[in-house]
């Protein structure tokens, strides 16, 4: 009986989690992100971004990613998403932005993963899909 009561009433908080926010919230993420990486604000972008980020690599390294990126690929100049997902799951909401980019450089696929917590988006993963970060 206890069981049932604790999984309906976790389904019930899942359940009244808003999604249509989400999409446009993750969206506004990008964008702040595309302008930090244009200013170099590479100590920023870590500093604003989620714990799960923060457990999986350090300062020092991601801001070196961040750096290579712009490096090799030059100011980001536009992209759109090409889909998403919204995971609100029993360890916290997450919504997953894969977003095609072009760059001065180069076009790249680029994948977000934001936290949402309390109406905020927090970056936790970034990956790059790109032959001429390799190549260059």
């Amino acid at each position: 009986m206890w069981k049932r009561l604790v999984a309906a009433a976790l389904l019930s908080a899942l359940a009244g989690c808003s999604t249509g926010n989400d999409l446009p919230m993750a969206q506004a993420g990008v964008a702040t992100f595309h302008q930090m990486l244009n200013a170099q604000q590479f100590d920023a972008i870590y500093a604003d971004s989620g714990a799960d980020m923060k457990k999986a690599s350090t300062q020092a390294d991601m801001v070196q990613l961040f750096a290579a990126v712009h490096r090799k690929l030059g100011n980001f100049q536009s992209g759109a998403v090409r889909d998403w997902s919204d995971n609100p799951t029993m360890s916290g909401h997450y919504v997953t932005v894969r977003y095609p980019a072009k760059y001065d450089n180069a076009s790249v696929v680029e994948t977000f993963v934001y936290r949402i917590d309390g109406g905020h988006v927090l970056l936790t993963t970034y990956f790059i899909n790109s032959t001429y970060m390799i190549t260059h």
